[in-house]
């Protein structure tokens, strides 16, 4: 039989939320580069934005950033839930 304890996995809950709010963050990350370049791409009756000097390469890199900054930020969070375990 299981035991019921009034103590819970804080360390799953805490994976749970981080993911959900990753996907979040990923998703807004996602929209804002296409909602960028489909501002910035040219058809008839078009008049360029001033904020349109972007390239391919920057966006690319930005949005390479925006996904890879979740991984430490992960684990440094982590480390500060663990820290809290007997």
């Amino acid at each position: 039989m299981r035991k019921n304890n009034s103590k819970f996995d804080l360390s799953k809950g805490f994976k749970r939320v981080y993911f959900v709010l990753c996907a979040f963050w990923l998703f807004f990350i996602i929209n804002y580069n296409i909602d960028y370049v489909d501002k910035c791409t040219p058809y008839p009756g078009w008049t360029m934005p001033l904020n349109c000097g972007k390239s391919a390469t920057s966006l690319f890199i930005e949005a390479l950033l925006g996904l890879l900054i979740v991984i430490p930020i992960y684990y440094f969070l982590k480390w500060l839930v663990m820290g809290f375990r007997k």
